[in-house]
């Protein structure tokens, strides 16, 4: 049936009104007419009345509230029934229905005021049909159904200025083969982009693509566009396959998009046609002048011919901040044609000397992507990663994804939550026994988790009863790994109360406990004479300052990691001034071309702490074999005298082994007061352990709270080491 719309042209009142909005079949049951005063006068409804095929009724006002009959210059106005909760302003028939209700299978209505009549004839043929939208007259008196859901009561038609020749639309561009599966949801998948050439606005609802199967539809709807169904003028929209299950492009063989006005194909229009041949992943179909060619996907876009190609590198890890060094390296193309393709990588340590290289691909053809993955079993620090791509065929148009730099720090216990505790090793004298009075030590390793309590103890217990006095170290921060050689001074037994034989040292801290056996033989008679001194004058703690963790040998021109830990007994902070370096007789082997004190540091140490200070030791690369001293120097508060300690080490050259070393024995030289041995020394010392010491800081177990400090430090040292092989 045939939409039938005409006037009666009595007044010039008559052609100021017209009928432009029906909603005849809402989801809601709420009806509703919308007229229109295109001119510049006033109207009164009074006279006018309101009908469909089967009764009339007279225009009043809703309910009791006051309104006016009065229809403005170029007012949009809605006509409803008494019961209708519509939400904008509107006037209404005189019972609960417009006629006996608009008809949903067709109907017409009449507005008239007994001279004049504007009469609207509609069928389900124009469409809103129960889908909650409505019927709308647009610019050049066609009719269509709205574009917006619920129509546009009260205002100008949402398809007022829209256009509906397709002429003027286009298939501009299309991807049949993209990166990942062709039925992806967008904005992944097959697509196609449409353009529209004109000024005004098109309709899409209603329009369909087919692949070269006629039952193989895809219909365009705001679901499944780039920005829904209205295309702007000048514009470009992206048609995605979204999901659909039938409608699909080949991408080994020939294949074709056409554009139609409806479904199934009998009784519509196709109105445009392309077809195309083999597809490369990732490279979709554009149009230029008139040809179409594969090239990089501007979906959405002007269209831009690109003959060269794209290819990425990227790398994936679990964390920048990590206790794993797994990664993986891959390469894409993210468009051109596929290559003969190579990959070359290193590891750098926190100096930039590579440590680890790789070549995961050589002269190898990669189609779309590859990738490898590596483990390469790092110690704990700080390193960077680095990988390029060195012989490309193709123009490459992004050189900087051709290469990756990322740094990241390996921190066994990174993310760990949980507290640990060990003791790694008891010493005592040459013969591995101690006598009672005897001052011991031990190294202790702690982890200290998400944990609030700080105080860690140490002491000794035989048969049940303790042996010693106790350690006391507190442990402030949180996420921090500690080792620390802690002294022990054992019960003096003088009275040979306790008996000797098998005793255990034991740490506890956090509600962990850990223990290690020793022997105990004998009792220590210059301690027990020591005593009495002791009850007329007590002897007081002295300071100590020694190496820690020296290794027996490094090989000529590694780094030296260097420990020095400082104990300080006194009630008052002392501050210190320290350096250290390798030397063999008169020449220095850490220094280069700077002075001997370049690692000079100033430290402060609180009452009764032990705090570990890291000195890091560039060594000759030229160094000959043998034995060569470490040197440490120091200078206490305001004192204008150095005091220095001296350690050995040998240098040896790969391949070549030399007899472990005790390094936790270092020699302490100088003046008077420094030939004291230091606290953690073989020779027997008393220890005056019941008081606690606070431990601030770590050892080379980097905590996490310093690695954000770090990686800046090695940010830093990259730049300058990029800029000085650029100069």
């Amino acid at each position: 049936m045939r939409t039938i719309s005409f006037l009666l042209l009595l007044s010039h009142l008559v052609v100021a009104l017209d009928i432009t909005e029906v909603m005849y079949n809402p989801s809601d049951g709420d009806e509703w007419i919308e007229i229109h005063n295109e001119k510049n006068v006033s109207i009164d409804l009074t006279a006018w009345k309101l009908s469909d095929t089967a009764t009339t009724d007279e225009i009043k006002c809703c309910g009791t509230a006051a309104c006016s009959l009065q229809i403005s210059p170029f007012q949009y106005l809605v006509i409803a029934d008494q019961d209708s909760t519509l939400n904008v302003s509107h006037l209404c028939v005189d019972d609960n229905s417009i006629g006996n209700g608009l008809g949903n299978t067709g109907d017409t209505i009449n507005l008239s005021n007994g001279t004049v009549q504007i009469i609207f004839v509609y069928n389900p043929g124009l469409g809103a049909n129960g889908n909650n939208k409505s019927l709308e007259k647009n610019k050049k008196g066609e009719w269509k159904e709205s574009l917006a859901v619920g129509g546009t009561p009260g205002k100008q038609n949402s398809n007022y200025e829209a256009s509906y020749d397709f002429s003027l639309l286009e298939i501009t561009e299309i991807m049949p083969d993209p990166f990942g599966n062709d039925d992806d949801m967008k904005p992944g998948g097959e697509w196609v982009e449409l353009y529209n050439h004109g000024s005004a606005p098109l309709v899409l609802d209603g329009l369909y693509l087919y692949d070269s199967y006629d039952d193989h539809e895809l219909k365009i709807t705001d679901v499944n566009t780039f920005n829904g169904t209205l295309l702007c003028g000048k514009c470009y929209t992206v048609v995605y396959r979204d999901g659909d299950s039938d409608f699909g492009l080949n991408n080994d063989a020939d294949d074709r998009v056409r554009l139609a006005t409806g479904y199934p194909l009998s009784g519509h229009t196709i109105f445009r046609d392309v077809s195309f041949v083999q597809s490369t992943e990732g490279m979709s179909w554009n149009i230029f002048d008139g040809q179409w060619f594969r090239s990089a996907p501007t979906p959405g876009a002007v269209n831009v011919y690109t003959g060269g190609c794209d290819w990425e590198l990227s790398v994936e890890m679990n964390d920048s901040l990590s206790n794993s060094s797994e990664f993986s390296v891959a390469v894409q193309r993210r468009y051109g044609i596929p290559q003969i393709m190579t990959v070359r990588g290193l590891i750098e340590d926190y100096f930039g000397i590579p440590i680890k290289e790789y070549a995961p691909w050589t002269n190898e053809a990669i189609t779309t992507s590859s990738r490898k993955s590596y483990s390469p079993h790092l110690a704990e620090g700080v390193y960077q990663l680095r990988f390029w791509i060195s012989n490309l065929s193709c123009t490459d148009d992004d050189f900087q994804n051709n290469n990756l730099s990322r740094l990241f720090a390996i921190n066994p216990r990174y993310n760990q939550k949980q507290s640990t505790l060990s003791i790694e090793k008891v010493y005592l004298g040459n013969d591995n026994q101690a006598e009672w009075g005897d001052q011991i030590s031990a190294r202790v390793n702690v982890y200290k988790g998400d944990e609030t309590k700080q105080e860690l103890q140490l002491y000794a217990e035989k048969d049940g009863g303790k042996a010693s006095k106790t350690t006391a170290v507190n442990l402030a921060d949180k996420y921090q790994y500690y080792t620390l050689t802690l002294p022990l001074q054992l019960e003096p037994n003088c009275d040979g109360k306790i008996a000797e034989g098998k005793a255990d040292i034991m740490v506890e801290a956090f509600g962990l406990k850990a223990q290690q056996s020793f022997t105990i033989h004998g009792i220590d008679k210059n301690v027990c004479k020591e005593i009495e001194v002791e009850k007329k004058s007590k002897s007081k703690a002295k300071e100590s300052i020694q190496f820690l963790d020296l290794p027996a040998s490094i090989q000529p021109g590694q780094i030296l990691r260097l420990k020095a830990q400082i104990h300080n007994p006194d009630d008052i902070a002392h501050r210190y001034a320290m350096y250290a370096y390798l030397y063999r007789g008169s020449k220095c082997y850490s220094c280069a071309d700077s002075a001997r004190n370049e690692s000079r540091q100033i430290v402060t140490v609180q009452p009764q702490e032990a705090r570990v200070v890291d000195f890091l030791l560039k060594t000759d690369g030229k160094m000959d074999d043998g034995e060569y001293h470490l040197k440490l120097k120091y200078k206490k508060d305001e004192l204008k005298t150095e005091k220095e300690v001296i350690s050995s080490i040998y240098i040896q050259k790969e391949n070549q082994t030399v007899q472990q070393l005790d390094a936790n024995l270092p020699t302490l030289t100088g003046q008077e007061e420094e030939k004291e041995l230091p606290l953690f020394s073989e020779k027997k010392q008393r220890y005056n352990g019941s008081r606690g010491i606070t431990v601030y800081e770590t050892t080379d177990e980097r905590a996490k709270g310093l690695l954000p400090y770090i990686l800046l430090m090695t940010l830093g040292l990259l730049i300058f080491v990029l800029l000085k092989k650029n100069m």
